[in-house]
């Protein structure tokens, strides 16, 4: 049920709908995320794609982790890069 609202909940605060939402939790399941990441970093994720205008499933590709804070998240990517991005 968790996931399930925080697919609804995404779907009415992103551009993205909450199928689209879901269907990007599977992915991070798939990558091993647990449900509790999955929930804390879905937000980051669709951030990232509606900012970046790539292709979800490229962002998760790029991104090993993502961290969501009140007002700001960051990025570390697979690279070993890592940024701050202020919403």
């Amino acid at each position: 049920m968790k996931l399930e609202e925080a697919a609804r909940s995404a779907g009415e605060t992103t551009k993205f709908s909450a199928t689209e939402a879901a269907e990007a939790m599977s992915y991070m399941g798939l990558a091993g995320w647990s449900a509790d990441e999955m929930c804390e970093g879905l937000s980051g994720i669709l951030n990232l794609a509606a900012v970046t205008e790539y292709d979800e499933s490229l962002v998760r590709k790029l991104i090993e982790k993502i961290t969501v804070y009140d007002d700001h998240f960051t990025v570390e990517f697979k690279s070993g890069l890592e940024t701050e991005v202020t919403m």
